[in-house]
Formats: structure tokens, C-alpha cells, sequence
């Protein structure tokens, strides 16, 4: 329930992450550690229709992309960077 409240929480379009069962939750995540848990993570606040939009947002908070599978707590596991992203 924690994971669809999460997912649900942020803004629609979420393009900026591949869509299906992993890596769908886009997050700004200050931190990365072995692909597996990044840390210091949030919601994006504005829709993020694509890599660049999503990519600009985060580094304007000073964070990076993340495409996550699972949001708790301020955290994203399962992740990965978007596709395009830099």
C-alpha cells in the first residue's frame, strides 16, 4: 500500500521513466549507492514528460534522475538512471 500511495502521490507524467513494473517511479535522489538504494530522494513536483524535463528538475534541487521500482521513506531501491540521462 506504501508503494501506491507513493506512486500516486506524485505529479502525472512520468514519461521520463520506462513505464511496466520496474523502474516506473521517477525520483530526484541525492545520492546512489551500487545501483541497489539511492538516498535522499523526492517526489518530482512539476510533470516530467521526458529525460531532459525530468533531468533539468532534479539538478535544479541539486539531485540526480532516478527511475525506481520501490519509493520508502526518502528512498528509492531497485533503480536505475532514465534512458537519454546523463
Amino acid at each position: 500500500a506504501l508503494f501506491v500511495a507513493s506512486a500516486m502521490a506524485g505529479p502525472m507524467g512520468n514519461e521520463g521513466c520506462p513505464g511496466g513494473l520496474t523502474n516506473s517511479v521517477p525520483l530526484c535522489c541525492a545520492t546512489d549507492v551500487l545501483g541497489l538504494a539511492d538516498l535522499d530522494c523526492s517526489t518530482p513536483t512539476v510533470p516530467v514528460p521526458n529525460v531532459g524535463i525530468f533531468q533539468a528538475h532534479c539538478a535544479s534541487k541539486g539531485k540526480q534522475p532516478i527511475c525506481c521500482t520501490l519509493p520508502v521513506a526518502g528512498q528509492g531501491l531497485l533503480c536505475q538512471k532514465p534512458t537519454g540521462a546523463q
